[in-house]
């Protein structure tokens, strides 16, 4: 296989997975909700309204909400990149290289550029073709 085709395969197919890995699991509709329960958290810190006690009540609330959804958050992430890491793994057992060579040669900056820009193509035409922003409503 010529080099420039399996270095296009090493950038292509991990973009995609993780691009679509994210959309899928709905990470900008749980990072946006810790970001809204984070605000009422600070709203009722600042609040001259009610007291110390209610205050300690919501923020315990507010809280375990905060760290449920960051531990989706956190998960997400994780298979994102778990998922990520096994398929640059199959790609190098597949076609015959060292996987600890195979991620040095990733973590080029080049490499890099391009993978973000295939997954901002990517993102760009999908929302296109699907005909419905990416962002929940």
């Amino acid at each position: 296989m010529s080099d420039g085709l399996s270095r296009a395969l090493w950038i292509i197919l991990p973009a995609l997975f993780f691009v679509e890995v994210l959309l899928q699991s709905r990470l900008v509709d749980h990072v946006l909700r810790l970001k809204k329960t984070l605000d009422k958290s600070l709203r009722a810190i600042r609040s001259k309204k009610g007291s110390d006690h209610w205050k300690e009540k919501a923020l315990l609330a507010y809280a375990r909400h905060m760290f449920i959804l960051s531990m989706k958050v956190f998960l997400i992430l994780g298979t994102a990149f778990g998922g990520v890491f096994l398929l640059i793994i199959l790609q190098a057992v597949i076609f015959g290289q060292d996987g600890m060579s195979v991620l040095r040669g990733l973590s080029q900056w080049d490499m890099i550029i391009s993978s973000a820009l295939v997954a901002a193509i990517y993102i760009r035409l999908r929302a296109k073709l699907i005909g419905k922003p990416l962002r929940p409503t």
